[in-house]
């Protein structure tokens, strides 16, 4: 399987700089049409360009719809790859109740029949930070990551 993986960052399209540096970065991290994009934190200004892009060049985005939290992590799948399931998990500063970090997670079958699992994370809390506790099928390992 030929997978392609590309990430990327801070994201915003609310003036003519930002929205420079958008297409620059989408453009650069979309060439040779990678299977699947990774943005680690988009903002709110953002998502218009963006969903226009998807659409432009057969992607489908997974994300948590835009609210009045700005950063947003993301994953572009391309339309060749089927979802299976998918989901966005997030954390909230209880001080100021500002985003800590967010997951969106997705299992993607690629058209010979191959299943991953695929994520992008945005953490904005000072590490290290949990994600959550892992437990292998053997049953006998587990673990923090």
């Amino acid at each position: 399987m030929d997978l392609h993986f590309w990430n990327t960052d801070r994201l915003a399209a609310g003036d003519a700089d930002s929205r420079r540096r958008f297409v620059r970065i989408i453009g650069f991290g979309a060439r040779n049409s990678p299977d699947i994009i990774g943005l680690s934190e988009v903002k709110n200004t953002a998502f218009k360009s963006l969903e226009r892009f998807a659409d432009d060049h057969s992607y489908r985005l997974i994300h948590r719809r835009p609210d009045g939290i700005e950063s947003h992590a993301v994953l572009m799948i391309s339309h060749s790859h089927r979802v299976h399931a998918k989901n966005t998990f997030m954390w909230i500063d209880s001080k100021d109740e500002s985003l800590d970090g967010e997951v969106v997670v997705a299992a993607i079958e690629d058209p010979t029949g191959v299943i991953m699992t695929v994520a992008s994370v945005y953490i904005h809390a000072p590490l290290p930070t949990v994600l959550g506790r892992v437990s292998f099928i053997d049953g006998a390992s587990s673990g923090w990551r």
